[in-house]
């Protein structure tokens, strides 16, 4: 999709028909396959589209007369989270997203409801803001992704101290993935905001690069929480980790007890065991005897154990 970019209005163009007028900003929305196709019309050099094509990772490149910006987007499905490549092409009169992933770009409709909820007013709409309200869109909810996720943690803290035979290890790393992928993704956006804050090329006036300067001021708050909840996850699993050893250390303690109590036994049976002549064979209490001596020395190492508060 080709939209030319007019008084707040986005009018959508056919690329077939389309004669690029380098005075009129043009947007561009593309798969892979769309931008090779268009690459030379819209005058991007071959290396940039190598780049957007074959590139899977995290950049920003401030070239001569335009800017190139390479995102991973994670995106949640079913908890688990799925990273969604785009890469951003900018240079003055000329914006273009490329992605094969379509659900990551739902920049045109986002621009249109801000246009419609203003009545038509926003007449200073420009390709610095859409790329703006682009970036703005990827973090502006994820405030409250932190708060579940903070809430998530809570639970989680709760289950541990009243829930003694349940394994949480699975749960935990879990938790810890997909922080590490948020603290990952935040970083390298906050990077890429300040990169696009310097302004090499020129492209934003005052207003715009006010409008990243809080962009980046979010980021980096987002970047902070992230961090925070890693913090407070990694105090969890280490408070669960001793809870583990404080219930293996008890399951140790009652097995090295229960051994001591019948220790003493074990060697009157092996006494009586061995194949000697005992005088108290002869002896009709000689039985019952050795019966009662058991269980008097059993209660006494129980008594002695309580007493000392070993059990």
């Amino acid at each position: 999709m080709i939209f030319n970019v007019d008084d707040g209005e986005l009018i959508e163009s056919e690329a077939s028909s389309l004669h690029i007028n380098e005075a009129e900003p043009y947007l561009c929305i593309f798969n892979k396959e769309e931008l090779r196709a268009n690459a030379k019309m819209l005058k991007v050099n071959d290396r940039t589209v190598k780049e957007c094509i074959e590139g899977n990772t995290f950049k920003f490149e401030s070239h001569e007369g335009f800017d190139f910006i390479a995102l991973n987007i994670p995106w949640d499905r079913e908890s688990l989270i799925a990273l969604k490549h785009i890469s951003i092409y900018f240079r003055p009169n000329m914006l273009i997203f490329v992605s094969n992933h379509l659900e990551v770009l739902p920049i045109v409709e986002e621009i249109q409801t801000e246009i419609e909820e203003t009545s038509g007013e926003m007449k200073d709409l420009s390709l610095q803001k859409i790329l703006y309200l682009f970036l703005d869109n990827l973090t502006k909810s994820d405030s409250n992704k932190l708060e579940l996720m903070e809430e998530r943690i809570l639970k989680l803290e709760e289950a541990i101290i009243t829930s003694r035979n349940k394994n949480f290890i699975a749960e935990i790393i879990k938790i810890r993935k997909k922080l590490l992928t948020y603290k990952r993704y935040y970083d390298r956006l906050l990077s890429i905001s300040e990169s696009v804050e310097e302004n090499m090329n020129g492209l934003l006036n005052k207003k715009e690069m006010r409008h990243f300067r809080l962009l980046t001021d979010r980021t980096r708050r987002l970047l902070e929480s992230t961090r925070y909840l890693q913090d407070y996850l990694s105090q969890i699993r280490e408070a669960y980790q001793t809870q583990v050893d404080i219930n293996l250390n008890s399951i140790m303690k009652l097995s090295t007890v229960i051994t001591t109590i019948f220790l003493p036994l074990t060697l009157i049976v092996g006494w009586y065991g061995m194949n000697l002549q005992m005088p108290e064979y002869q002896w009709s209490f000689g039985y019952p005897l050795l019966i009662t001596l058991s269980l008097i020395i059993s209660v006494l190492i129980i008594i002695y154990f309580k007493k000392h508060k070993w059990f």
